[in-house]
């Protein structure tokens, strides 16, 4: 008797319908111009059929007892897309607020994910190197504001964006100011990468 109360869940059918059966894989997420991008990091998703992961019940429907996990790998979030293309100045916005965002919740992995997998800023051996180096001072605490209010977009013939923007650190009276550069790239699915990144000025 002990054993069926402690083990009681576990013979309730698994193939009952329930509300989450009907729940269906949508398109990304399509930043509007003006609005804050969600963190990702923490997102749910639905697993794909055939999912390694999760136990199946012994039964014709095979349904799913203990399922795989729904919380999304964070090194797996994929680049901000731009609303209404590459080029448009409201994508870009939502792309440096997570850029920003990233940076302000030590996720690592997402923040470095929006970089061109051989990014290499002058004064590193390899890209190996500088990422490295960026986990490092991600173990630090550490925020970063930007205003885009003062963003600035140009759209290059070659089709590379120029987002240009006021980045502050630290908290007044020794908040610190530099006018930021990320050149972006743009790729086939709509996402960006970075390519360049650079302090035009220290304000």
């Amino acid at each position: 008797m002990l054993c069926l109360a402690t083990t009681g869940c576990a013979l309730r059918s698994a193939c009952e319908q329930a509300a989450y059966m009907d729940a269906r894989a949508r398109p990304s997420l399509v930043i509007p111009d003006g609005l804050d991008v969600p963190d990702r990091a923490v997102a749910l998703r639905v697993p794909a059929a055939g999912e390694v992961g999760g136990r199946l019940a012994s039964d014709p429907a095979n349904c799913i007892i203990e399922p795989p996990p729904f919380r999304a790998d964070a090194s797996a979030v994929p680049p901000v897309r731009a609303a209404g293309g590459a080029g448009a100045a409201g994508g870009v916005a939502g792309f440096v607020s997570a850029w920003a965002q990233y940076w302000n919740g030590r996720d690592a992995d997402a923040w470095l994910a929006l970089y061109a997998a051989d990014y290499v800023p002058q004064g590193y051996d390899g890209a190996a190197e500088w990422r490295a180096e960026q986990r490092g001072r991600f173990e630090v605490p550490a925020s970063t504001r930007v205003e885009l209010d003062s963003l600035q977009v140009e759209e290059t013939t070659d089709g590379v964006v120029r987002a240009r923007f006021v980045q502050r650190f630290g908290q007044p009276p020794e908040e610190r100011a530099v006018r930021k550069e990320l050149v972006l790239l743009p790729l086939s699915d709509g996402s960006w990468r970075i390519i360049e990144e650079r302090i035009l000025a220290v304000l």
